[in-house]
């Protein structure tokens, strides 16, 4: 069985995101949160520049995340940290704590 890749649970994972917290805020709110979040994570993970947020264009929803497919090139379980801490920061933000569970997020 090939495993999924890692350009698709990113992208999924970031959109569900991004769909989340524009449920609360907006999509343009949404698409500056987790562009600042990657920002800040990209020194750890130097491989989360292969993911761009287009927070000038969030209109345009379907075009909003994009994931290079380089990403497929890291191993799968450094992926998964960072994507983990992606979830995790998303939590800290204030009014958001704890409200982006891995449950939560499987049910969208």
């Amino acid at each position: 069985m090939e495993a999924i890749k890692n350009s698709l649970i990113v992208e999924k994972v970031i959109s569900t995101l991004t769909d989340s917290i524009a449920r609360e805020t907006s999509l343009g709110y949404s698409a500056m949160i987790l562009d600042d979040i990657l920002f800040k994570l990209k020194e750890k993970h130097t491989f989360l520049k292969y993911i761009d947020i287009k927070t000038t264009d969030y209109l345009n929803k379907s075009d909003l995340v994009s994931v290079d497919k380089d990403i497929d090139l890291i191993n799968q379980k450094d992926v998964g940290k960072a994507v983990e801490e992606i979830i995790r920061a998303v939590n800290k933000i204030q009014g958001f704590q704890n409200k982006f569970s891995y449950e939560y997020l499987k049910k969208k």
